[in-house]
């Protein structure tokens, strides 16, 4: 039993069993909360760990990634390098083209003016004058337009050959295609086919005009003294012509040509330094 407490009724140990338990149960709850401090702690603990080693395997591959894009920039500048090195040839290649291609566009009009122009007289080449002739003859058939042909020799020109040297014979033909081209109308076309043998196309050209153009280009011939040097003295030349007028029979330039031809086979049969015009029958 209890001791009493010096106060009457009350004693120390009145709540010795409700401290007792008290103590017990704080005892138990404590031994509880450790156990789950120490759990958290314990899973604290191993999730720190999970994390340390997610931290260091992702510092790992970044590293490992850092490195690798250090690899891709340097490679990114060696084919940079690269490229600016293809280009500047390629910047190379390019302007070299460029000049190539210039060259060969004045060499291409260089070839067309040798192919269109008698490096000689500076008149059009047979070539030239045929492609002329056909086209002209193409739009004579369209259109109806009056279309003549002259053709002119040089009377005489073996014998300025034969006696004065062929340089000699060169300059009269520059002479007399200077005094030709002077005598034309500027829709006239005046070409060498060959020798001392010029042919003139009038578009738009009548016979009777056309006689009077051939007219004109003989006298004028004949009156402009072709001078040989500044010693030996000048001479005249003279020129036979043959006229011939298209009409719709005229299947090719050449055709007409050909007639044009024979007035001036007839022109020189007659005594040459005259005109003829074309006659069926020639």
């Amino acid at each position: 039993m209890a001791p009493e407490s010096k106060n009457g009724d009350f004693t120390i140990f009145d709540n010795e069993e409700r401290v007792i338990k008290q103590a017990e149960e704080l005892a138990t709850s404590f031994d509880a909360h450790a156990k789950l401090v120490h759990d958290n702690m314990k899973s604290l603990a191993q999730g720190y760990r999970r994390s340390f080693r997610e931290q260091q395997r992702l510092i790992r591959l970044s590293d490992r990634q850092q490195e690798q894009l250090r690899h891709m920039t340097v490679e990114l500048q060696d084919a940079n390098e690269r490229l600016e090195e293809q280009a500047q040839k390629l910047e190379g290649l390019n302007s070299a083209l460029q000049e190539e291609i210039a060259q060969k566009k004045i060499l291409e009009a260089e070839l067309r003016a040798i192919a269109m122009i008698d490096s000689l007289t500076g008149v059009y080449t047979r070539r030239q004058l045929l492609e002329f002739g056909n086209n002209e003859l193409k739009r004579f058939l369209r259109k109806e337009h009056a279309l003549s042909l002259l053709i002119l020799d040089i009377d005489h020109f073996k014998k300025i050959n034969d006696t004065y040297g062929h340089s000699v014979g060169d300059s009269a033909l520059k002479h007399f295609s200077e005094v030709c081209k002077n005598s034309l109308r500027t829709t006239d076309i005046i070409g060498r086919i060959g020798g001392e043998e010029f042919v003139i196309i009038m578009p738009d050209t009548e016979v009777d005009e056309g006689y009077s153009v051939a007219e004109r280009v003989r006298m004028n011939v004949a009156e402009a003294p072709f001078l040989i040097g500044d010693a030996e003295g000048a001479f005249a030349l003279t020129v036979s012509i043959g006229l011939y007028q298209f009409t719709k029979n005229d299947h090719s330039f050449e055709h007409a040509l050909s007639k044009a031809d024979s007035a001036l086979y007839e022109a020189k049969g007659a005594g040459r330094n005259n005109v003829t015009i074309f006659k069926e029958g020639f």
